[in-house]
């Protein structure tokens, strides 16, 4: 009888332990959950299971979020404090790191209805320091707010950082004024040691996904017109002189705006550039964003 009772309270203990690690695991899947904003952005928690993601920010989730507009990924440490102000690193690729100390991250569809919402804080919300710029937060891969001191009646108010890929080079600027990168007030240097565990955290986090790849995911296509024009942006007011001709062979990651699509050209003696190009051009008109 005695043994009887052992075997059952051995069993009844694996079954427990089990359900344990099913509750662990389970957890862990929601801590991840991917949200997307206006079909070009998504973010989500770094899963516990990831020891880096401990190590850099012992005292606050990892976030990750990332553009199909860009080759770049931004991980910040979510500070749920007063400054509002996360720790974030700006990742591509390529081994490129850049470290900002400044600023926390929102998705760009916060904008989509209002250029100068109010911004949920920890102690209380604040203003818009004055409304974002429309058209600096289409051109922009990610943005963050940075708080602020205020000469109004509420004692702070948020700035906005754009965060835009100009050829593979993130630029930042806030009031219309580019960021230094040896600014102190927002960049430090990012380690060996940190740009490792950085890198991890990136190469394991895409290769789980299947929807980061459309991130890095570019085709050459040719155009198919006799003169296809340059935009500067999705709209025809954006038009340039310059203009592609038939044959011309352009890269895309297939982001389309108004019936216009992102390219990136590279003649044989010069430089590459991004533009826009009505879509028909090229024979590609994809889901508009």
């Amino acid at each position: 009888m005695f043994a009887d009772c052992k075997i059952y309270l051995i069993k009844l203990l694996i079954a427990c332990f089990a359900i344990s690690i099913a509750t662990s695991a389970i957890a862990d899947e929601k801590s991840r959950a991917i949200e997307c904003g206006s079909g070009d952005e998504c973010t989500t928690i770094v899963p516990n299971s990831i020891s880096e993601a401990k190590i850099l920010c012992p005292n606050s989730p990892v976030q990750i979020s990332w553009s199909k507009k860009s080759n770049w990924a931004l991980i910040s440490c979510s500070c749920n404090c007063t400054e509002q102000n996360n720790k974030n690193w700006f990742v591509n690729k390529n081994g490129t790191v850049i470290g900002l100390e400044a600023g926390r991250y929102f998705s760009r569809s916060l904008f989509s209805s209002n250029l100068s919402p109010t911004i949920p804080d920890i102690m209380a919300p604040h203003p818009m320091c004055k409304p974002a710029d429309r058209k600096m937060v289409d051109r922009s891969s990610f943005l963050l707010l940075d708080k602020t001191p205020s000469q109004n009646s509420d004692p702070y108010c948020y700035d906005t950082i754009y965060a835009i890929d100009e050829n593979g080079i993130i630029v930042l600027t806030e009031n219309g004024v580019p960021l230094k990168k040896y600014n102190p007030d927002y960049f430090y240097n990012v380690s060996t040691t940190e740009k490792i565990k950085l890198m991890s955290i990136s190469n394991k986090i895409f290769a789980t996904w299947s929807s980061p790849t459309d991130i890095i995911e570019f085709k050459n296509l040719d155009v198919v017109v006799d003169r296809a024009y340059l935009y500067d942006q999705p709209s025809s007011q954006g038009v340039r002189r310059a203009y592609l001709i038939k044959g011309d062979e352009i890269s895309t990651n297939g982001y389309v705006k108004n019936g216009y699509i992102k390219i990136k050209y590279t003649p044989k003696n010069g430089a590459t550039i991004e533009k826009w190009i009505k879509c028909e051009d090229i024979n590609y008109c994809g889901k508009d964003h």
